[in-house]
């Protein structure tokens, strides 16, 4: 990040996370997901909105999974990132989340740091928040916009909640378009985009996800193929876990191993799944 880039001390951001889809009413997680192609946890600040004030305020956002299945947006990585946020830029921070639980942690977890001036935990759905307009500074959203059933309708909540001049920091993966994806490939990407919850990733793709973003009301200011960052890391759990995951396989136990299946069997989409980070700000 570069400094001009940095959110000035004191500024509230809120972190997101998705809900699935149907959605309950009020359930929103501000934090980070996982999504398509990725082997990793919940991200960073996990419930809903972001905490408001005159000192500015940022939001961050996760993404969410189906009722039956724990939600990553408060979950201990995601309240690590507002944790950190909070810690090295001085932000106050809202996350949100679908699970009581999550947002429980992630409370003693900020206690524990000494961070509660800065952060704040609540429960809520990031397709419609019970948080004033124009509350924040910025929003962040890692690997959550995924697992939304209406990204549009979730990217507008993120406009009408930042001040004029407020950013959107928007971090996850997008599949090429179905046309440029082998036939092959789509019979591995559909049954996992359902085991996931992931109804927004069948709703854009690479070349896509930025008029999403404009049409939300936002400028786009950058938008980045972060997947060469990700590459490694991709190729050394794929060698570490493909092992365990066939041993899996043979003895049909592999509807339990999610995290698993999606580290060895979307492997193959390694290359027809992008990383991207979009950067936009709500002009005035």
């Amino acid at each position: 990040m570069r400094s001009a880039d940095r959110p000035a001390a004191g500024s509230t951001w809120t972190a997101c996370a998705g809900s699935t889809a149907p959605p309950a009413t009020g359930s929103s997680t501000p934090s980070s997901a996982d999504g398509p192609g990725t082997g990793a946890g919940p991200s960073p600040a996990s419930p809903n909105g972001a905490a408001g004030g005159r000192s500015g305020s940022w939001r961050g956002c996760s993404g969410a999974s189906s009722p039956c299945r724990p939600a990553p947006g408060c979950w201990t990585p995601a309240a690590a990132r507002a944790r950190q946020l909070a810690a090295r830029f001085g932000l106050r921070v809202t996350g949100v989340d679908l699970m009581d639980f999550h947002i429980r942690e992630a409370r003693r977890l900020s206690a524990r740091a000494a961070l509660e001036d800065r952060t704040a935990f609540a429960w809520g759905d990031f397709h419609e928040l019970d948080l004033p307009a124009g509350s924040f500074d910025g929003v962040y959203s890692m690997e959550t916009l995924c697992h939304a059933h209406d990204p549009a309708r979730a990217l507008a909540e993120f406009h009408r909640l930042l001040r004029p001049g407020g950013r959107l920091v928007l971090l996850g993966p997008a599949a090429v378009p179905r046309a440029e994806m082998p036939g092959t490939q789509q019979a591995l990407l559909d049954p996992y985009l359902d085991a996931m919850v992931l109804p927004g990733a069948r709703r854009y793709t690479t070349r896509t996800l930025g008029g999403l973003v404009t049409g939300a009301g936002f400028r786009l200011e950058e938008e980045l193929d972060a997947t060469r960052y990700y590459l490694p890391t991709t190729e050394a759990l794929y060698g570490y876990f493909r092992l365990p995951y066939a041993v899996l396989r043979r003895l049909g136990a592999t509807e339990h191993w999610l995290g698993l299946r999606s580290t060895v069997e979307m492997y193959e989409l390694r290359h027809h799944v992008a990383w991207m980070v979009h950067t936009a700000v709500k002009d005035g």
